[in-house]
């Protein structure tokens, strides 16, 4: 995706447990501009590990999903006005949206011969706007910003179920009105933004505060924060590879080799893992 006003590093890269069982990896991402406008849609899709055809469900999601909330923007011509949604008004309209792109994911599977349940898969998707981020999300994974201030914050509550490792994917049966927001977020960000990033659960041990031990009440805690310590140095090197005039793919390269063995925890993490990292150009924001 060009971008002139932001630095994109993406990849799905397969974990080493699908490489030793002979599986595919089960993630899927998208990163795209809508229309010819400033605004670009992420969506990353983690297929459920215990359906077979999940790989071929969070490619189709991402799709679905770029489409069908693509149209969202242009039929109430947010961008022409200049403007975004309030929260509420942009909950409702996601929870409509991801409907259509179920619908369509069944029709997807009856003409294909899948089980709709054998594509499930969860879903993030941010849409980036010139005033802000329209964020909704089902299932796990994580998803942050990073403010002027240089303040880390997270966009997202990951759904986690009674079990580990436990949550919920779009083909679950969460649809009914008096249980649906128990299981779709979705938020507006407002706040100006340096930087941003999606990712699927496999790798959130890498790069995400998750828990923290409070040694007063001697319990752990959630913290559910992106990890400055590993995102900024991060930054500063995507900034760094742009100066030195790496294009795009070449960027991309780095970075799908990275998340695969580029810290020990990535090297060791048995899932699958995806990772968008997006941050302002501050080159071009000078122009």
């Amino acid at each position: 995706m060009q971008n002139e006003k932001w630095i994109i590093a993406q990849a799905s890269v397969i974990g080493s447990l699908h490489i030793t069982n002979s599986l595919p990896c089960q993630d899927a991402h998208l990163c795209k501009s809508i229309g010819q406008s400033d605004w670009f849609l992420c969506v990353v899709s983690d297929g459920a590990g215990s359906c077979e055809f999940s790989h071929i469900g969070s490619g189709k999601i991402v799709e679905l999903v770029y489409w069908h909330f693509s149209e969202l923007v242009k039929s109430h011509k947010w961008i022409d006005g200049s403007y975004i949604p309030e929260n509420e008004v942009w909950h409702k309209l996601a929870k409509d949206t991801f409907k259509i792109v179920l619908s369509d994911l069944q029709e997807f599977a009856t003409a294909e011969n899948y089980t709709l349940k054998s594509l499930s898969a969860t879903l993030i998707l941010v849409i980036v706007t010139p005033f802000g981020l329209l964020v909704s999300h089902i299932g796990d994974g994580r998803a942050g910003y990073q403010n002027l201030e240089g303040e880390w914050k997270s966009m997202i509550t990951p759904f986690k179920g009674e079990y580990a490792n436990e949550t919920v994917f779009i083909t679950s049966p969460i649809w009914e009105d008096d249980i649906i927001d128990t299981y779709i977020e979705s938020q507006v960000i407002v706040e100006p933004i340096n930087a941003f990033v999606l990712m699927s659960d496999g790798c959130e041990n890498a790069c995400y505060e998750t828990t923290i031990f409070n040694e007063e009440t001697k319990q752990y805690e959630n913290v559910n924060k992106p990890f400055a310590g590993f995102f900024n140095p991060i930054i500063k090197t995507l900034k760094n590879l742009v100066a030195q005039g790496k294009t795009e793919e070449e960027v991309n390269l780095l970075w799908e080799d990275y998340l695969t063995d580029g810290t020990e925890d990535f090297a060791k993490e048995q899932d699958d893992k995806t990772l968008i990292l997006a941050v302002k150009n501050d080159y071009a924001n000078t122009l």
